[in-house]
Protein backbone atom coordinates (compact mmCIF):
# COMPACT_ATOMS: atom_id res chain seq x y z
CA UNK A 1 0.00 0.00 0.00
CA UNK A 2 1.64 3.40 -0.99
CA UNK A 3 1.87 5.90 1.27
CA UNK A 4 -0.46 9.24 0.28
CA UNK A 5 2.08 12.07 -0.91
CA UNK A 6 0.73 14.45 2.12
CA UNK A 7 1.65 11.42 4.15
CA UNK A 8 5.26 11.62 3.30
CA UNK A 9 5.39 15.30 3.27
CA UNK A 10 3.97 16.04 6.76
CA UNK A 11 6.20 12.81 8.05
CA UNK A 12 9.69 14.54 6.19
CA UNK A 13 8.55 18.31 8.37
CA UNK A 14 7.92 16.83 11.33
CA UNK A 15 11.29 14.60 11.11
CA UNK A 16 13.39 17.72 10.82
CA UNK A 17 11.57 19.48 13.43
CA UNK A 18 12.44 16.68 15.43
CA UNK A 19 16.01 16.80 14.98
CA UNK A 20 17.07 20.12 13.35
CA UNK A 21 19.45 21.30 16.05
CA UNK A 22 18.31 25.05 15.32
CA UNK A 23 16.63 27.47 17.50
CA UNK A 24 12.69 26.64 17.49
CA UNK A 25 12.47 28.16 21.07
CA UNK A 26 14.07 31.04 22.10
CA UNK A 27 16.58 31.20 24.81
CA UNK A 28 20.68 31.58 25.78
CA UNK A 29 21.37 28.37 24.77
CA UNK A 30 19.47 25.80 21.97
CA UNK A 31 17.47 23.16 23.77
CA UNK A 32 17.49 19.68 22.70
CA UNK A 33 14.82 17.68 21.50
CA UNK A 34 13.18 16.87 24.96
CA UNK A 35 13.52 20.44 26.18
CA UNK A 36 11.94 21.51 22.74
CA UNK A 37 8.77 18.97 23.07
CA UNK A 38 8.21 19.82 26.58
CA UNK A 39 8.49 23.56 26.20
CA UNK A 40 6.14 23.66 23.38
CA UNK A 41 3.49 21.74 25.09
CA UNK A 42 3.61 24.37 28.03
CA UNK A 43 6.51 23.15 30.36
CA UNK A 44 8.47 25.88 31.62
CA UNK A 45 12.50 25.29 32.07
CA UNK A 46 15.69 26.64 31.88
CA UNK A 47 18.72 24.42 29.85
CA UNK A 48 21.55 24.59 32.44
CA UNK A 49 25.40 24.53 30.60
CA UNK A 50 27.74 21.90 32.50
CA UNK A 51 31.26 23.68 32.24
CA UNK A 52 32.57 20.48 33.26
CA UNK A 53 32.77 21.50 37.14
CA UNK A 54 29.70 23.37 37.60
CA UNK A 55 26.14 24.56 36.00
CA UNK A 56 25.54 27.28 35.02
CA UNK A 57 22.25 29.19 34.33
CA UNK A 58 22.28 31.74 31.57
CA UNK A 59 19.35 34.67 32.57
CA UNK A 60 18.58 37.87 31.76
CA UNK A 61 17.86 40.38 34.22
CA UNK A 62 15.85 43.12 33.72
CA UNK A 63 16.87 42.83 30.04
CA UNK A 64 20.94 42.30 30.49
CA UNK A 65 22.18 38.95 29.60
CA UNK A 66 24.35 37.50 32.92
CA UNK A 67 24.68 33.49 34.49
CA UNK A 68 24.50 32.31 37.50
CA UNK A 69 26.36 28.86 39.31
CA UNK A 70 23.77 26.74 40.21
CA UNK A 71 25.12 26.45 44.01
CA UNK A 72 22.20 23.41 45.84
CA UNK A 73 24.00 24.76 49.00
CA UNK A 74 23.23 28.48 48.98
CA UNK A 75 20.29 29.82 50.57
CA UNK A 76 19.41 32.49 48.38
CA UNK A 77 19.98 34.13 45.07
CA UNK A 78 23.39 35.96 45.71
CA UNK A 79 24.60 38.90 42.94
CA UNK A 80 27.78 39.74 42.95
CA UNK A 81 28.61 42.80 43.49
CA UNK A 82 30.85 43.67 40.65
CA UNK A 83 27.49 42.42 38.79
CA UNK A 84 25.03 44.89 40.08
CA UNK A 85 25.60 47.68 37.71
CA UNK A 86 25.27 44.85 34.50
CA UNK A 87 22.50 43.32 35.36
CA UNK A 88 20.71 46.67 36.12
CA UNK A 89 19.74 46.49 39.95
CA UNK A 90 19.87 48.74 42.56
CA UNK A 91 21.37 48.09 45.68
CA UNK A 92 19.94 49.08 49.29
CA UNK A 93 22.33 48.34 52.32
CA UNK A 94 21.69 46.05 55.12
CA UNK A 95 23.37 45.68 58.37
CA UNK A 96 23.55 41.97 57.92
CA UNK A 97 27.32 40.59 57.71
CA UNK A 98 28.52 38.32 55.20
CA UNK A 99 28.49 34.85 56.69
CA UNK A 100 30.52 31.97 54.68
CA UNK A 101 32.38 28.57 55.39
CA UNK A 102 35.00 30.21 57.20
CA UNK A 103 32.99 32.58 59.67
CA UNK A 104 31.51 35.91 59.91
CA UNK A 105 32.76 39.10 57.53
CA UNK A 106 33.34 42.60 57.78
CA UNK A 107 31.62 43.11 54.52
CA UNK A 108 27.62 43.73 54.82
CA UNK A 109 24.98 42.03 52.42
CA UNK A 110 23.01 44.12 50.17
CA UNK A 111 19.71 43.74 48.73
CA UNK A 112 18.17 43.97 45.36
CA UNK A 113 15.20 43.14 43.60
CA UNK A 114 15.43 42.05 40.17
CA UNK A 115 11.85 42.80 38.42
CA UNK A 116 12.22 40.53 35.11
CA UNK A 117 14.14 37.46 35.65
CA UNK A 118 13.86 35.52 32.97
CA UNK A 119 15.52 31.84 32.20
CA UNK A 120 15.13 29.87 29.24
CA UNK A 121 11.04 30.31 28.58
CA UNK A 122 10.15 31.55 32.83
CA UNK A 123 9.97 34.51 33.64
CA UNK A 124 9.71 35.18 37.25
CA UNK A 125 8.92 38.92 38.76
CA UNK A 126 10.36 41.22 41.71
CA UNK A 127 12.48 38.18 42.76
CA UNK A 128 14.94 39.35 45.83
CA UNK A 129 18.52 38.90 45.74
CA UNK A 130 20.93 39.48 48.38
CA UNK A 131 24.73 41.39 47.31
CA UNK A 132 27.48 39.90 48.05
CA UNK A 133 31.09 40.53 47.37
CA UNK A 134 33.06 38.70 45.07
CA UNK A 135 34.65 35.75 45.15
CA UNK A 136 38.13 34.95 45.87
CA UNK A 137 37.88 32.06 43.24
CA UNK A 138 35.78 33.49 40.81
CA UNK A 139 37.35 32.95 37.59
CA UNK A 140 37.20 28.82 39.16
CA UNK A 141 33.59 29.44 38.08
CA UNK A 142 33.69 30.79 34.53
CA UNK A 143 32.76 34.49 36.13
CA UNK A 144 29.82 34.23 36.93
CA UNK A 145 27.50 36.53 37.70
CA UNK A 146 26.61 35.27 41.15
CA UNK A 147 25.00 32.32 42.32
CA UNK A 148 21.57 30.47 42.04
CA UNK A 149 20.19 28.69 45.12
CA UNK A 150 17.00 28.49 46.81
Amino acid sequence: MALPRRAIQLFLVSSWLVFDRGSICQGGVRLDGLGRYLTSHGYGGAQLVDSGKFYHLPIHSNGNAGHLVVDTGSPATIVFRSSVKRLGLNEAKTEAQVRGAFGESREKYGLAVIHSFVAGNCTLKNVPVAIAPDMAAMNTYGRPNGLFGL
